[in-house]
């Protein structure tokens, strides 16, 4: 986690000599606990909470960095086996992004109550979503009036979408994790477990000694079902880590 080498940043600073302890759920001392999503906003966001906790307010304070993933980063609540106890592993998480994962925050609050509250906003708001270049969407359309804002037109079956689009080796994979990276989706046991349970399909998931995980034969790529026969008819769909479960589940319900 990055920081300054100095005591204090701000001018009047309370200097760690003079901060204070919160007791946690078993009345230990202990620092307030921040966990951090590895992200460059959410790292900013985290250093200023860090600084007004322990130097405007007065205490002490620790920051933690979690995975990528929300629904994981909630475990580091307490919450993964009981949470009738709170055994204080983390006070406050910044930079959450509720949008895939709305229905599933309001239903842990309210089987769990009082554990984790929503404080409200940090005061500015943004949509993910998939996006393409305009001049491809309107090439398509030009040229056979295919539409590709329409999730339809990328089924094989149907039509010819790969046309307009760069296959997976005309990008440069430097730029890309591998499927094996820490925190990946991929290597994710349960979200693995659960696409296979859902969707049945035992060619995009490898099983080893119990463990899940997704089956990448180009290593920054999983394939999906309707161009694993020839990958040249393959669409990159360059995604962040929290999409790729999302991504895997289209391509099988909808062939594309």
């Amino acid at each position: 986690m990055a920081g300054t080498g100095a005591e204090v940043c701000l001018p009047e600073g309370i200097p760690e000599a003079k901060r204070l302890y919160v007791l946690n759920a078993t009345n230990q001392q202990s620092a307030i606990q921040i966990k951090s999503f590895p992200w460059r906003l959410a790292i900013a966001s985290n250093l200023v909470a860090e600084i007004i906790i322990s130097e405007v307010l007065g205490y002490h304070s620790a920051v933690e960095a979690v995975p990528p993933i929300f629904m994981d980063a909630i475990e580091s609540f307490g919450c993964s086996t009981d949470c009738e106890t709170n055994d204080g592993k983390t006070d406050i998480l910044v930079e959450v992004w509720l949008t895939e994962v709305a229905q599933f925050f309001a239903d842990f609050q309210m089987e769990n109550p009082q554990i984790v509250e929503d404080l409200g906003s940090m005061g500015y708001e943004a949509s993910s979503g998939m996006y393409m270049k305009g001049s491809v969407r309107e090439h398509a359309e030009a040229d056979i009036g295919l539409p590709l804002e329409y999730y339809k037109s990328y089924n094989l079956s149907l039509n010819q979408p790969y046309r307009y689009f760069d296959t997976i080796w005309d990008l440069n994979t430097s730029d890309l994790l591998p499927c094996t990276a820490q925190h990946s989706d991929f290597m994710n046991s349960y979200k693995m477990k659960n696409f296979l349970d859902w969707t049945g399909d035992v060619e995009g998931v490898l099983q080893t000694n119990g463990q899940y995980s997704g089956h990448c034969p180009v290593p920054t790529f999983w394939i999906a079902p309707a161009c694993r026969h020839n990958y040249t008819l393959c669409i990159p769909f360059i995604v962040g880590m929290a999409w790729v479960e999302i991504g895997m589940q289209w391509s099988v319900a909808f062939g594309i």
